[in-house]
């Protein structure tokens, strides 16, 4: 059980990692986007 239980925690870890990665390049998008704007 307690295997599992870590490698679910690690998984879990690595999608939000990516989830936050993603968000970050959406924001740096959209500052670019801005930037060219001005």
């Amino acid at each position: 059980m307690a295997p599992v239980y870590k490698y679910n925690i690690l998984s879990n870890l690595f999608w939000l990692g990516l989830v936050i990665d993603g968000a970050h390049m959406q924001v740096c998008l959209y500052d670019a986007e801005l930037v060219r704007i001005w």
